[in-house]
């Protein structure tokens, strides 16, 4: 069911060209600071499309309780749902989406980025900009302090919600 799923997912996705820009930058912002290029992953795309939406949906801007690695119940999916508080981080949470949604054999590792109000469109400058001033994000980008290198990225714009993904297999 899962792998049916993904392989209809990909077949019918097409990425925006904001989404392969975004792409394109954070893999020319690796090759900068000496780090290989990342393919792109379909898999992983589809995580992401699936938390911008479901961010899109359910998320309070000004919740300080819950961060945008929350994941909110899915009527649509059955997923561990939880929240990813700003003092109380759940990486566990987050980390085992990619196999708990679709089997896949690997841990993943999330940057997000959210506009105010929602609806304004993200653009790949806005996102990554934002991302390499924050210490964490530029940190996940660069994989400072990770084991594995980074082999598979997955990336998503809804609206006002960008994902990307990065998995080490």
């Amino acid at each position: 069911m899962r792998l049916t799923f993904i392989v209809l997912w990909s077949l019918l996705k097409s990425y925006s060209s904001e989404e392969l820009l975004l792409y394109k930058k954070i893999n020319e912002y690796r090759v900068q600071n000496k780090l290989e290029r990342i393919i792109l992953c379909d898999s992983l795309s589809f995580i992401a499309q699936l938390h911008a939406e479901n961010i899109y949906q359910y998320h309070d801007f000004y919740n300080r309780e819950c961060g945008l690695h929350t994941w909110y119940p899915s009527k649509k999916y059955n997923w561990s749902s939880g929240c990813y508080g700003w003092t109380t981080p759940n990486p566990r949470l987050m980390a085992m989406k990619p196999k708990e949604i679709l089997g896949m054999k690997t841990f993943g590792y999330e940057i997000a980025h959210i506009h105010d109000p929602k609806n304004q469109q993200c653009n790949s400058d806005c996102c990554l900009n934002n991302w390499k001033e924050s210490d964490g994000h530029n940190k996940v980008i660069l994989q400072v302090g990770w084991k594995k290198p980074f082999k598979r990225m997955g990336v998503a714009i809804y609206k006002g919600v960008a994902m990307v993904w990065f998995a080490p297999d």
